[in-house]
């Protein structure tokens, strides 16, 4: 039996069994693009289905409330759940899943902004499966006895009374509380950190003396790309904000390319651990990736490898929590590492400078001096954005972040922190821009000055021997 009503807002309400009745339960619509917003009321029989919501379903559910667990969901677009459910006759679709407080996706779309399910009269819903708990029991005792062949006595009608209710993401979306921090504030860091990272590429590739031209380059060069990725992502999607990319889109740009992070994080950790020698003997100071290419094909393939599987694996609709987390493992494992790296780092420049006089005989030991201690101070401030990035990943196992609060929050401090580690690593890499302008003392005359001396030695000892 299905009724449509209008004006009612209470959710999901347990009818039968007698011991459940009146049993209220939060219940928001799926999505904006699945069934129905407004205006319905349906009151049936509850089913649980634990088949392949992803196949075609050939048994009859005409009258029927299904519901299923959000673990056993198939992967393919709602699109498909909800179409399939719909073809078998079922006049309702309930979700179980462990959202503390439902209906986060309510933006998500597969591309065509629900043309095929958008007017269909089958509400979607989603609720909270610690909040049904005692009614999923029952359903799923009716699931065992019937797929046993028990006795039918047994099974024990669950009805439900679907209505509208009230999404609170729907709102905090639209809200300015989201728009400005996700959608304004965070392009604002993007934008222009991406014009500089391109900037900088441009300066080092035009320069032929540039220390480590390579690794500058490629720093340079992927956080500019990414920067200006996360820029557009923030204000045209905003995670799950808004309605412009479909759901595989999300998932590209949504994992923040902190693969790529790590991979010109573990750049800079090697160029500085290679200014260690440098100071004393500047043809130490080689590209990292002439010294140290096992290991950057390794970062490589391990971060960037870990984070496109996650977007491959969520944007085609598979379960992809265990890459996720194992992925989380790493990436927090490799910010706290480096971060006390460049603690420690800084630390042992600092002592250099104040302890080793003798470093400052030659102009371009002076140099090379000066270039450290600009660099310690970035180094620094990006510990600290990978500090608070590890923080983030690890608070994601708490129920507050899947709040519509939790997810503002979340997503605004992982995103900031994102910029930061690129920002600061940008501008630890770019001594020759960014002291040009206040100094004499250049990476390029730096090199030339090097260069210099060691003519001039060439010529003594030349003299000598002659």
């Amino acid at each position: 039996m299905c009724v449509i009503l209008v004006g009612l807002a209470i959710g999901l309400v347990v009818l039968a069994p007698p011991q459940l009745a009146g049993l209220e339960v939060q219940a928001p619509i799926m999505g904006k693009f699945f069934g129905p917003r407004h205006g319905f009321h349906v009151n049936a029989t509850a089913q649980l289905f634990t088949g392949d919501t992803c196949k075609k379903i050939h048994k009859n559910y005409t009258d029927l409330i299904i519901v299923y667990d959000a673990d056993n969901r198939g992967p393919c677009s709602f699109e498909t759940i909800y179409l399939n459910f719909e073809r078998a006759g079922a006049v309702g679709l309930v979700e179980s899943s462990v959202f503390p407080v439902p209906g986060m996706i309510f933006n998500v779309h597969d591309g065509d902004k629900g043309k095929h399910t958008k007017h269909k009269s089958m509400p979607f819903v989603e609720l909270h499966e610690t909040d049904f708990k005692k009614a999923f029991e029952i359903l799923k005792r009716n699931y065992d006895i019937e797929k046993s062949g028990g006795d039918p006595s047994e099974i024990v009608p669950v009805r439900l009374l679907l209505t509208p209710n009230e999404n609170k993401f729907e709102k905090m979306f639209a809200s300015m509380w989201y728009i400005i921090p996700i959608r304004i504030i965070l392009p604002l860091f993007f934008g222009p950190t991406a014009i500089f990272g391109f900037r900088m590429f441009l300066v080092t590739l035009r320069s032929p003396d540039s220390m480590m031209k390579n690794t500058k380059l490629v720093s340079f060069g992927v956080e500019a790309v990414t920067m200006s990725l996360m820029c557009f992502f923030c204000a045209a999607q905003a995670m799950f904000g808004s309605d412009f990319m479909p759901y595989p889109g999300i998932w590209f740009f949504g994992t923040g390319f902190f693969g790529w992070s790590m991979f010109c994080t573990v750049t800079v950790a090697i160029f500085y651990r290679s200014l260690n020698n440098a100071t004393r003997t500047l043809t130490q100071a080689r590209d990292v990736f002439r010294t140290h290419p096992i290991t950057l094909a390794i970062v490589l393939i391990v971060f960037v490898g870990t984070d496109l599987a996650v977007a491959v694996l969520f944007s085609r609709y598979s379960r992809g929590d265990i890459v996720m987390l194992i992925g989380s493992i790493l990436y927090t494992i490799g910010n706290i590492v480096t971060a006390t790296f460049f603690v420690y780092q800084k630390r042992k420049f600092h002592n250099l400078i104040l302890n080793d006089p003798n470093l400052k005989h030659t102009s371009q030991q002076r140099a090379l001096l000066e270039m450290v201690k600009f660099a310690g101070r970035w180094l620094i401030a990006s510990s600290f954005f990978l500090l608070l990035v590890s923080a983030v990943t690890c608070s994601l196992a708490f129920d507050f972040t899947k709040t519509p609060s939790g997810v503002m929050v979340s997503v605004f401090l992982a995103f900031w922190g994102r910029w930061g580690i690129a920002f600061t690593q940008m501008m630890a890499l770019s001594w020759n821009g960014a002291k040009a302008r206040n100094t004499n003392t250049t990476m390029s005359k730096l090199q030339d000055s090097f260069a210099t001396d060691t003519r001039t030695e060439t010529r003594s000892v030349a003299d000598s021997m002659s």
